[in-house]
């Protein structure tokens, strides 16, 4: 049997292979994806009409809330024509990119900023908060400290109350000169 026989059956016994498993082949974004099996991927349920999802209200809430923070993030940033211009793919002259460069350097380096600041902060709160911890042990220990002493004290004013008793007796049983 010729080559190209073979090699027609060959590929003829792998597309019959590929159909029976299932083979899912695609190409897209540079990357090659392959996916065998009988089971395909769920198809999203779409509530039925009139019907309202549990979830509209928060997708709209957040819905909302992005282009509220969209709108006021693109009022408070100006975009110069240049970088509009490299968006769509038209031709910046190097001055019109070294400007640009310098921008996206300038956001970076703000963002920086606010990072370590928001660090900053944190770390100081975590301060805070470890400074409070030690103080209230700190308390708590001297509070401790204060009532144990407090009890010694009790104990050595009952031992010399007691003391003092023993020697009263002592001095009214013994004469003042067979002690001598």
């Amino acid at each position: 049997m010729p080559v190209w026989a073979q090699l027609a059956a060959a590929v003829l016994v792998l597309a019959v292979g590929a159909g029976i498993a299932n083979l899912d082949v695609r190409i897209g974004n540079g990357a090659l994806t392959m996916r065998t099996g009988w089971q395909k991927a769920p198809m999203p349920q779409v509530p039925a009409p009139g019907v309202a999802a549990p979830w509209r209200a928060d997708l709209v809430a957040l819905e909302g809330r992005l282009r509220r923070e969209m709108s006021a993030v693109s009022a408070s940033t100006t975009v110069p024509a240049s970088v509009n211009a490299a968006a769509t793919g038209a031709r910046v002259s190097p001055e019109e990119t070294a400007a640009i460069l310098r921008r996206v350097q300038t956001l970076i380096d703000d963002m920086e900023q606010r990072q370590r600041r928001e660090f900053d902060r944190q770390l100081a709160e975590r301060f805070i908060r470890l400074a409070r911890d030690v103080d209230s042990q700190r308390f708590a220990d001297l509070r401790r400290i204060q009532q144990g002493l407090g009890q010694m004290d009790v104990r050595t004013t009952s031992e010399l109350a007691q003391l003092r008793q023993v020697q009263n007796y002592l001095l009214r049983v013994v004469p003042v000169q067979e002690i001598k």
